[in-house]
């Protein structure tokens, strides 16, 4: 087949795979604003406004969590340096985190320890989303086993600092804190926000949690009819314009 004008990414898979209410209609509100979204990309050039500080802590401390996951999972022919290489077919494109001739990885860096350790304990991957990103990637590599790291990789310096400043200036509103000083109030801050962001004092062991995805051509078939019901209403909104 030729490839369509809709090529969803990876890491949209999850959010395609939502379904709707109604029985007469496949796909749910979440489905339809991701297909919405990447027309007003694809034809206008508008991208869709993901900022957020986690996601900026993700981008920033990428190859430390990579180089974490590295040394706890020996991933030994893991060149941290070499460029990621993009993936697509037909239906679907995608640049997974860590790609070798062993190795088909990703890593989600948790904005801080009481986002991870809730995670750490999982026995199976709740995340649905992440998990169609790895089936993707699987689909898109021929691999037959994606490994899926949540990382405790510290947060950087000036994110802390601003962390610190903010909630200081904060604080030092509350009538609660009357008697105390800017400086008390700082240290008092820092110790807390540290407390969550910086995390060199635990083992390397501990500060990884991985999640084995096996490849399943069952679920790639799904995948597919579903891509294929999104394009469907790609167009039906095109025709719109």
């Amino acid at each position: 087949m030729s490839v369509h004008e809709y090529m969803p990414r990876a890491s949209s898979m999850g959010a395609l795979m939502t379904n709707s209410r109604s029985k007469s209609d496949p796909l749910g509100q979440t489905a339809k604003t991701a297909i919405e979204q990447a027309l007003v990309y694809n034809v206008f050039g508008i991208r869709d406004e993901l900022g957020s500080k986690q996601i900026e802590k993700g981008i920033v401390v990428e190859d430390e969590s990579i180089k974490l996951a590295s040394r706890v999972y020996d991933w030994l022919d893991v060149d941290i340096d070499k460029p990621k290489i993009r993936l697509s077919n037909d239906y679907i494109g995608g640049e997974p985190d860590v790609l070798s001739k062993t190795v088909l990885g990703d890593v989600k860096s948790s904005w801080s320890g009481n986002t991870f350790y809730p995670v750490y304990f999982q026995s199976e991957l709740k995340n649905k989303s992440y998990y169609y990103q790895m089936m993707s990637y699987l689909w898109l590599s021929g691999m037959d086993q994606c490994e899926l790291v949540y990382c405790l990789t510290n947060t950087p310096e000036y994110m802390i600092e601003d962390m610190i400043k903010r909630e200081s200036w904060q604080k030092m509103a509350f009538p609660s804190n009357s008697d105390k000083d800017m400086e008390t109030i700082e240290a008092e801050v820092e110790e807390r926000v540290r407390g969550q962001h910086v995390f060199d004092h635990i083992e390397d062991k501990n500060r990884v949690k991985r999640f084995l995805i096996q490849r399943d051509d069952q679920v790639i078939e799904q995948m597919i009819e579903r891509i294929e019901i999104c394009r469907k209403y790609y167009d039906q909104l095109l025709n719109l314009l």
